[in-house]
């Protein structure tokens, strides 16, 4: 699938993607549904957000394998079911207050097919099965299959999504250029390139499989000015009005 064939009703720009919705304005958590919403008010035509499993096997919308840093819960998320995690709150936030961890189908409740959405699958080994299973059934009772791409750090992960359904673009994140990773990017079953935005330097090579390339996470004005003129498919950021007033000049 070339991806840039849909996402996008201006082919000369980049997608804007905003890095987990956005915290600029209001600083509200993280992958939560306002933070995604202030995300799209500040001109994101796209999300990235992160999603795992829950342990009655919900796909919640949450980064870190551990509830430590953003509840202050030193437990893995996947030992709580849904409605034991909507009960927690996050910690050190001032906008946090009734503010919940979201779950994937409230996300698309939400937003629907408005915007684009770019899904990081979070998994061990053991979970791969079954998150790919429960993300594949959500994006398509929702009819989304135009509207997503599937991320992971984990080939293997994209590898057996490849083998047991098709239809939905498939990206590979990295964020090192040795062997392994050109081995990777050269894959078939990859369509997008996720590098960091700390390659920058390697895009001439990171380009020449042909696929479309989406870097994360462009936040600088220097690393704004040096991919301006590059053919991407998007940018992921923290900074949507500094990206957009760029790419909009």
């Amino acid at each position: 699938m070339n991806a840039s064939r849909w996402y996008h009703n201006s082919p000369d720009r980049p997608l804007l993607i905003g890095h987990r919705g956005s915290q600029l304005i209001e600083k509200y958590p993280e992958n939560s549904i306002p933070a995604f919403k202030e995300a799209v008010q500040l001109g994101a035509q796209a999300i990235e957000l992160d999603v795992q499993l829950s342990a009655d096997r919900k796909l919640m919308v949450y980064h870190d394998h551990t509830l430590s840093r953003l509840m202050g819960i030193d437990k893995n998320l996947r030992n709580f079911s849904c409605t034991q995690l909507k009960n927690f709150r996050f910690v050190n936030l001032e906008k946090a207050e009734n503010i919940t961890i979201p779950t994937l189908s409230e996300v698309f409740e939400s937003f629907g097919n408005h915007i684009f959405y770019n899904i990081e699958i979070k998994s061990d080994f053991k979970s791969i099965s079954p998150v790919i299973k429960e993300l594949y059934q959500c994006i398509a009772d929702f009819n989304l299959q135009n509207k997503v791409w599937i991320s992971s750090f984990d080939p293997v992960v994209l590898w057996r999504w490849h083998r047991k359904y098709s239809g939905i673009s498939l990206a590979f994140l990295f964020d090192k250029w040795r062997f392994a990773e050109k081995w990777i990017c050269r894959q078939p079953f990859i369509d997008i390139l996720h590098p960091g935005i700390n390659l920058i330097s390697h895009f001439e090579a990171i380009s020449n499989p042909g696929k479309e390339i989406c870097f994360w996470t462009v936040n600088s004005a220097d690393d704004l000015q040096i991919i301006k003129g590059l053919n991407l498919l998007g940018i992921i950021t923290d900074n949507i009005p500094s990206v957009k007033q760029i790419f909009t000049a």
